[in-house]
């Protein structure tokens, strides 16, 4: 065989080892990106938003019936009712205890916002940038789910919760003594949900 057949044929065998590996390159990457579709597809299948068809709606809170009005560094109790608005059962983590403090006065992860009459935000502070405020921010409080914080609901159902909003803006930069005389709005949130924005007197 002439030394130009001999060149001839090395060329054609690194062609097609070259095109070989290509081609199998091409195949694994393609494999590893449909095992990756695949598997996000099956995340997000069995994955399940928390708190779907639930609605938070809050509402001021008095001890006597018929009404009442709160009162500069008292106590402002606020009705938080969480309600299964779907036609399928439902379920809400209401996590207001844990093994060292015993039974909290507010469920953990559950924050509020607070404007003045004229709209400015109150509440702001360095933690949230959208100015929701929690005291539980402050306490370092470790959650871990426990029996009875996933409280299932069915259609209709609901679950109510008494909250001291006092409370809950303890610690807060610039309600650092409460609430003072005046008209107040007020929201809370609680993970994913909010609720309504209610309006406040305080006199």
């Amino acid at each position: 065989m002439t030394n130009s057949k001999i060149g001839v044929w090395l060329l054609l065998i690194a062609t097609t080892v070259l095109v070989t590996q290509a081609v199998s390159t091409d195949l694994a990457a393609g494999e590893s990106g449909e095992t990756v579709r695949f598997q996000n597809k099956l995340k997000g299948k069995n994955r399940r938003a928390a708190n779907i068809g639930i609605g938070f709606e809050i509402a001021p809170h008095f001890l006597k019936e018929g009404g009442g009005s709160y009162t500069s560094g008292g106590a402002i109790s606020i009705r938080c009712v969480f309600r299964n608005n779907s036609s399928r059962r439902q379920y809400v983590v209401l996590s207001d205890h844990d093994d060292y403090s015993g039974t909290l006065p507010y469920p953990i992860g559950l924050k509020a916002k607070v404007w003045d009459a004229s709209g400015t935000l109150l509440s702001a502070n360095e933690i949230s940038s959208e100015g929701w405020w929690s005291s539980y921010f402050l306490s370092g409080t470790n959650y871990v789910e426990k029996p009875g914080d996933r409280i299932f609901l069915k259609p209709g159902e609901y679950v109510i919760r008494i909250v001291p909003l006092d409370v809950v803006l303890q610690g807060c930069r610039d309600l650092k003594s409460g609430l003072s005389r005046g008209r107040y709005f007020v929201q809370f949130s609680l993970d994913d949900l909010e609720s309504n924005k209610i309006e406040l007197s305080i006199r």
